[in-house]
């Protein structure tokens, strides 16, 4: 197994750095505070 970690300084960022905004129809909205809970919840409970 081989791990190679590093950090390389290439300037600063621009908005081509970034991918797109998503649009509406591929974004979910939890309708509140409790629903977010429990997505956090049950998403920390997955084992792989």
């Amino acid at each position: 197994m081989k791990i190679q970690l590093g950090y390389a300084d290439k300037g600063r960022a621009n908005w081509a750095d970034f991918p797109p905004v998503p649009q509406p129809p591929e974004v979910t909205a939890l309708p509140d505070k409790a629903a977010a809970d429990d997505f956090w919840t049950r998403l920390g409970q997955i084992r792989f």
